[in-house]
């Protein structure tokens, strides 16, 4: 793969319009969504073409490592940078995209100093059967980013529920990836709650604490790890005013493709 540091880019454009770039990337890569304004406001676009670069943004340029590819379209009309999202969370996906692929990719097209960029919500990769790169929601918000403000009153009186305070923090091995668990003090006992993949959960503006009080969304069917370990899968983790998303109402984890 085809791997460079931001900067290697200048002549395809990229650092004269990226230094420049007004939207501020967090240091903590995950916990914001810089393009969220300009995506709500550009323009939907579909194109086909191939991957001639794969390239990595330096954390000294915009506080982030971002992974943007340049892609030459197939209908001729030259090479389009497109930024896929954060490294830590692309890296963690099942499809991964090369140098020489063909893709189809659907994104917002966007103008930041005079210059077109696409910002990606999926990309197919046409050479590899198919497999789609997620990197947003329909309405375009970004999948690494799994909080948002929001308050109980909205959970539906079905759904199951666990209520309690944590009482300690754990990790539990899942087809070989480390997860994160809260134990949660209730009035049933204490229950195992999933708190994502280690790499998802410390991507994100967190701080649960020992004697906090949630209110957990979580899915019918609880699972076992390690032959003993019960653990509860969360779909929507209330504390507060601020809620944590990990599944979609079908169950489906929102952090992997």
């Amino acid at each position: 793969m085809l791997r460079t540091t931001f900067c290697i880019a200048l002549t395809v454009g990229i650092c004269s319009f990226a230094n420049a770039q007004p939207v501020k990337l967090d240091n903590h890569v995950g916990t914001t969504d810089a393009w969220a304004s300009l995506v709500r406001k550009g323009h939907k676009i579909t194109f086909q073409g191939r991957v001639t670069g794969v390239l990595t943004s330096k954390r000294d340029l915009l506080s982030a490592n971002e992974v943007l590819l340049l892609v030459r379209n197939a209908d001729g009309g030259g090479t389009t940078t497109v930024d896929v999202g954060p490294r830590w969370f692309i890296d963690h996906q099942s499809a991964k995209i090369r140098v020489g692929d063909k893709v189809q990719v659907t994104g917002t097209k966007v103008m930041v100093s005079g210059h077109g960029m696409i910002i990606s919500s999926f990309i197919r990769l046409r050479d590899q059967g198919g497999p789609v790169l997620t990197s947003r929601r329909l309405n375009g918000t970004a999948y690494w980013v799994a909080t948002e403000t929001a308050d109980r009153s909205q959970v539906a009186a079905s759904a199951t529920t666990i209520d309690g305070t944590f009482a300690d923090f754990g990790t539990y091995s899942q087809d070989n990836v480390i997860h994160s668990s809260g134990i949660l003090q209730t009035a049933d006992g204490r229950m195992t709650i999933d708190l994502g993949p280690q790499w998802y959960y410390q991507g994100q503006n967190l701080s649960y604490q020992i004697g906090q009080r949630v209110f957990v969304v979580s899915g019918p069917n609880p699972f076992t790890v390690g032959g003993n370990l019960t653990v509860y899968p969360s779909y929507n983790i209330y504390q507060g005013q601020q809620v944590y998303n990990l599944r979609d109402t079908n169950g489906n984890p929102i952090y992997g493709n």
